[in-house]
């Protein structure tokens, strides 16, 4: 489905964590990629995370997680869905829909080790709805660091053999401003962290030879996002890929697992477009305005100092509907300066002065009062920006990735009438699985990729073998966005790649030969 209103999310937690354990096993083995996302006890003092020395940034970074603990992990799990051989019933219908089953789980966790939470942090996640006394209730145990052998060899069910599947799998993962996230689930689920930077990127390479693919990295460097915090990533990945199958281009056509309606370990996350976006086929409002006053630091970075009381409208779709907007009065605004000045070259004279008048016209005409302002910023506005969104994310990377307009109902499929009329009130979050639903953001901004990709170089023709991480990188031509990680106030990003000057760590050598893995 290219519109689909709502993502089920599955629950886990200690009660139910043996028992959907072979649904967590299968939906990794199965998949083409994993994309995930972790919610954080703190991270310290932000500033120490965006140091010019990179081993220096590392080393805050490491002390950081081995004083604080991860609260829930969210895995999704996207698996290319072929056409049988034969089937002709796509091109009969010219449906151009590039098909993935998405498996989304929320687990929450609880380290039996002392750790250090936030203020900050415990704010912010009970003003989204976290719930801390399911946590410490039912939260799923595991300790930091080391293995211990002689509890893993009682229980071969925990996080930690969890995530040595996922190692063991050979999946690319994906994650969202993803340096965080992988100095966090080294050091809470696999080993010790290493002693230094270099010998981290090198655990890395053997860790995860499927790839490391970064959605903040695609939108940032790629995309070219007027924003790139994963909220607006995934929004203008949604709308677009809508669009595109309006027109029976190539897209993405997401399915779910159908799970029974009184399932109480399913929850389901809203993000339905609107019915003045579908209703138009996502064609561009062009003379609409928004109804609300639009947060102008909410739309720029993806999070406000007001977080939820904030009387400005955080609204997803009003803030892209403003984007387009201004990226509309843009493409005019260039289409008559090419037009001006070809009828100057052919009259032999140039109209400055008109075309400085209308430049001017342009530039006043954007009453959208949103926020981005210019599209071209110089180096120093982008890491104010990065400083900003990394001092109010008292979480991971992104502290917004929240379906603003949403609630988490089993029974509501779509937002009513009255709610999309009202943008400028952004209901309080409810539930707890905001880790679960940003990675599924996440990796659908990476399906959207791999489906344009495809696209540009095949048309939507269908991979004939994607389960296997390799062949699935190869298959869509994703080669060149692999391993590369969205750097806060840096120009370029992170090349994860093995220095032969670097040795991998030797609490890693060790951990890959208890998993029966070959480690240089």
């Amino acid at each position: 489905m290219a519109f689909f209103s709502s993502v089920p999310v599955v629950d886990v937690h200690r009660e139910n964590f043996k028992s959907l354990w072979p649904s967590l096993i299968l939906a990794i083995k199965s998949c083409s990629f994993v994309a995930m996302d972790a919610e954080l006890s703190g991270l310290g003092n932000r500033k120490n995370l965006l140091t010019r020395s990179m081993e220096d940034r590392y080393q805050s970074l490491a002390g950081v997680a081995k004083t604080r603990s991860v609260l829930s992990l969210g895995i999704s799990c996207f698996k290319v869905r072929s056409q049988p051989a034969g089937d002709q019933s796509a091109l009969e219908t010219k449906d151009a829909g590039l098909p993935f089953l998405a498996q989304t789980f929320n687990i929450t966790t609880l380290c039996s080790e002392d750790y250090t939470v936030e203020p900050g942090s415990l704010k912010f996640l009970v003003d989204h709805g976290f719930d801390f006394n399911k946590q410490y209730a039912s939260g799923v145990p595991y300790h930091r660091g080391q293995d211990k052998e002689e509890t893993e060899s009682e229980d071969t069910q925990t996080l930690r053999t969890l995530f040595s599947e996922l190692i063991r799998s050979s999946k690319p993962v994906v994650f969202h401003n993803g340096l965080v996230d992988l100095v966090f689930l080294y050091q809470n689920f696999y080993a010790e962290l290493p002693a230094s930077f270099s010998q981290f990127i090198s655990d890395l390479c053997e860790i995860f030879p499927g790839g490391i693919f970064d959605s903040k990295y695609l939108a940032e460097f790629e995309a070219r996002m007027q924003a790139s915090y994963l909220e607006y990533a995934f929004r203008r990945s949604q709308r677009t890929n809508a669009r595109l199958a309006s027109r029976g281009q190539q897209h993405v056509a997401v399915e779910f697992c159908k799970y029974q309606e009184d399932a109480s370990f399913v929850g389901f996350h809203h993000c339905g477009l609107p019915s003045s976006f579908t209703d138009q086929g996502g064609a561009a409002r062009e003379g609409a305005k928004q109804t609300a006053e639009l947060c102008g630091i909410y739309a720029a970075h993806g999070h406000c100092k007001n977080g939820i009381r904030c009387p400005k409208s955080h609204d997803p779709d009003a803030i892209q509907d403003a984007d387009e907007r201004r990226e509309q009065r843009q493409r005019r605004k260039r289409k008559r300066r090419r037009k001006r000045h070809d009828d100057s070259n052919d009259e032999g004279f140039p109209n400055a002065k008109k075309e400085k008048e209308d430049d001017d016209d342009d530039d006043d005409g954007d009453e959208d009062g949103s926020c981005h302002g210019d599209t071209e910023r110089d180096e120093n506005a982008d890491a104010a920006e990065d400083l900003k969104e990394e001092e109010s994310s008292v979480q991971a990377e992104d502290t917004t990735s929240k379906p603003v307009n949403g609630e988490s109902s089993e029974n509501k499929s779509s937002l009513t009438r009255q709610e999309e009329a009202s943008p400028q009130k952004l209901p309080k979050q409810t539930g707890g699985h905001r880790a679960g639903y940003d990675a599924f953001m996440t990796g659908f901004i990476m399906a959207t990729l791999a489906s344009t990709t495809m696209g540009q170089h095949s048309g939507p023709s269908q991979p004939a073998k994607t389960e296997g991480g390799q062949e699935f990188v190869e298959a869509f031509r994703l080669t060149e966005f692999r391993n590369r990680l969205f750097l806060s106030a840096k120009a370029v990003p992170l090349l994860i790649a093995k220095s032969k000057f670097a040795k991998t760590s030797q609490n890693h050598r060790q951990k890959m030969k208890r998993l029966g893995m070959t480690a240089s």
